[in-house]
């Protein structure tokens, strides 16, 4: 099996060609909207990637892996402004027990893309841990994207 990985930051697209068969990746981006330091409940949102493959002979197993982002620790990554830092993680499912990572650190998705053309969308979910003491401001985090097929 050839493998092919295609990167992109959270919210950009690209596109790679392999042979007959081509995959891309995109996603709708990851917003928290406002942060509350005085709310005692966590803040959560979830976003979506796609991924289209097409010019398949057969099916196609691959898998996404999220990176770290700013903090360099997938265990504990963080949102930053500045040196203001809002410490958050992405799961790979909605009760927050398995950190979307690298494969290394955290899990992968893995999904099948099915010949000769198919599309699948993959939810994460993100959560702030409640009461960080912050500073307002923009806080953001770059998050690359990897799908190996």
């Amino acid at each position: 099996m050839i493998k092919k990985n295609i990167a992109l930051i959270l919210g950009l697209g690209i596109l790679i060609n392999a042979n007959a068969a081509t995959c891309s990746v995109s996603n709708d981006g990851l917003n928290f909207g406002t942060y509350n330091p005085f709310n005692l409940a966590d803040t959560s949102s979830t976003f979506n990637i796609q991924v289209t493959c097409s010019g398949l002979a057969s099916n196609l197993s691959y898998d996404i892996k999220l990176n770290a982002g700013n903090s360099g620790n997938i265990n504990t990554r963080k949102l930053l402004n500045g040196t203001e830092q809002l410490v958050y993680n992405i799961y790979t499912e909605a009760s927050y027990t398995s950190i979307w990572g690298d494969g290394i650190t955290g899990n992968t998705v893995v999904g099948t893309a099915v010949a000769p053309t198919d599309t699948k969308n993959h939810s994460g979910y993100a959560i702030i841990p409640h009461s960080q003491a912050i500073t307002p401001g923009a806080y953001t985090d770059n998050i690359t994207i990897t799908l190996t097929y």
